[in-house]
Protein backbone atom coordinates (compact mmCIF):
# COMPACT_ATOMS: atom_id res chain seq x y z
CA UNK A 1 0.00 0.00 0.00
CA UNK A 2 1.69 3.53 -0.95
CA UNK A 3 1.62 6.12 1.88
CA UNK A 4 -1.05 9.25 1.04
CA UNK A 5 0.46 12.08 -0.31
CA UNK A 6 0.78 15.12 2.56
CA UNK A 7 -1.13 18.33 1.26
CA UNK A 8 1.02 21.55 1.19
CA UNK A 9 -0.72 22.72 4.41
CA UNK A 10 1.11 19.46 6.00
CA UNK A 11 4.24 19.89 4.16
CA UNK A 12 4.60 23.58 5.34
CA UNK A 13 4.31 22.45 8.77
CA UNK A 14 6.99 19.96 8.46
CA UNK A 15 9.47 22.64 7.04
CA UNK A 16 8.89 24.65 9.47
CA UNK A 17 9.97 22.19 12.38
CA UNK A 18 13.10 20.62 10.32
CA UNK A 19 14.95 24.28 11.12
CA UNK A 20 14.67 23.94 15.02
CA UNK A 21 15.28 19.49 14.87
CA UNK A 22 18.24 18.21 14.69
CA UNK A 23 18.68 16.21 11.35
CA UNK A 24 18.64 12.83 12.44
CA UNK A 25 17.31 11.43 15.95
CA UNK A 26 17.89 8.52 18.30
CA UNK A 27 14.70 6.51 18.76
CA UNK A 28 15.84 7.03 22.71
CA UNK A 29 15.69 10.86 22.09
CA UNK A 30 12.82 11.78 19.94
CA UNK A 31 10.49 12.67 22.83
CA UNK A 32 12.48 15.21 24.01
CA UNK A 33 13.56 16.43 20.77
CA UNK A 34 9.70 16.45 19.37
CA UNK A 35 8.69 18.28 22.86
CA UNK A 36 6.76 15.02 23.40
CA UNK A 37 5.04 14.82 20.37
CA UNK A 38 6.27 11.39 19.18
CA UNK A 39 7.21 8.44 22.37
CA UNK A 40 9.72 6.14 21.36
CA UNK A 41 7.66 3.00 21.93
CA UNK A 42 5.20 4.15 19.31
CA UNK A 43 8.06 4.01 16.79
CA UNK A 44 9.61 1.06 17.79
CA UNK A 45 5.97 -0.81 17.84
CA UNK A 46 5.66 0.72 14.09
CA UNK A 47 9.24 -0.29 12.98
CA UNK A 48 7.89 -3.56 14.21
CA UNK A 49 4.64 -3.77 12.41
CA UNK A 50 6.44 -2.60 9.41
CA UNK A 51 4.67 0.67 8.95
CA UNK A 52 7.55 3.00 10.78
CA UNK A 53 9.28 5.82 8.75
CA UNK A 54 11.12 5.26 5.56
CA UNK A 55 14.44 4.69 6.89
CA UNK A 56 16.20 3.93 10.01
CA UNK A 57 20.17 2.95 10.78
CA UNK A 58 20.56 0.25 13.34
CA UNK A 59 23.36 0.17 15.38
CA UNK A 60 24.26 -2.66 17.35
CA UNK A 61 20.63 -4.85 18.54
CA UNK A 62 19.36 -1.84 20.39
CA UNK A 63 20.28 1.84 18.86
CA UNK A 64 18.21 3.32 16.10
CA UNK A 65 18.28 6.39 14.27
CA UNK A 66 16.02 7.96 11.98
CA UNK A 67 16.64 11.14 9.86
CA UNK A 68 14.13 13.68 10.99
CA UNK A 69 11.95 14.19 8.02
CA UNK A 70 11.27 11.14 7.24
CA UNK A 71 10.06 10.71 11.50
CA UNK A 72 7.85 13.83 10.76
CA UNK A 73 6.69 13.23 7.94
CA UNK A 74 5.32 9.28 8.90
CA UNK A 75 3.91 10.84 12.35
CA UNK A 76 2.16 13.70 9.78
CA UNK A 77 0.82 10.42 7.71
CA UNK A 78 -0.07 8.29 10.16
CA UNK A 79 -2.18 11.01 12.75
CA UNK A 80 -2.86 13.83 9.99
CA UNK A 81 -2.59 17.89 11.10
CA UNK A 82 -5.23 19.50 11.88
CA UNK A 83 -4.60 23.34 11.86
CA UNK A 84 -6.04 25.80 14.70
CA UNK A 85 -7.15 29.01 13.39
CA UNK A 86 -7.40 31.96 14.94
CA UNK A 87 -10.31 32.27 18.18
CA UNK A 88 -12.03 35.38 16.51
CA UNK A 89 -14.95 33.87 14.96
CA UNK A 90 -15.76 31.94 18.13
CA UNK A 91 -18.87 32.83 20.05
CA UNK A 92 -18.37 33.10 23.76
CA UNK A 93 -20.54 30.80 25.62
CA UNK A 94 -23.54 32.85 27.18
CA UNK A 95 -24.62 30.24 29.56
CA UNK A 96 -23.83 31.09 33.32
CA UNK A 97 -21.70 28.19 35.24
CA UNK A 98 -23.95 25.22 37.02
CA UNK A 99 -23.81 26.18 40.49
CA UNK A 100 -22.65 22.74 42.52
CA UNK A 101 -24.59 20.46 44.47
CA UNK A 102 -24.96 21.48 47.84
CA UNK A 103 -23.14 19.40 50.44
CA UNK A 104 -23.92 17.96 53.73
CA UNK A 105 -24.56 20.81 56.07
CA UNK A 106 -24.71 23.33 53.56
CA UNK A 107 -27.38 26.08 52.69
CA UNK A 108 -28.70 24.83 48.90
CA UNK A 109 -29.72 28.29 48.09
CA UNK A 110 -25.95 29.68 48.21
CA UNK A 111 -24.12 26.25 48.49
CA UNK A 112 -21.84 27.69 51.28
CA UNK A 113 -21.65 25.90 55.13
CA UNK A 114 -24.45 27.06 57.33
CA UNK A 115 -23.74 28.22 60.85
CA UNK A 116 -24.77 24.87 62.21
CA UNK A 117 -22.08 22.89 60.45
CA UNK A 118 -19.46 24.92 62.32
CA UNK A 119 -19.56 22.28 65.85
CA UNK A 120 -17.55 23.70 68.20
Amino acid sequence: MQPRELTQEERDWIDDWLPRLPMRVAREAVYEVTAGLIKPATLSNADAAGTGPAKRYSFGRKKVVYDMRDVLEWFVRKHGLNLQRDLAGMVACKEPRRRRPARKGEDARTAVPSPESYAA
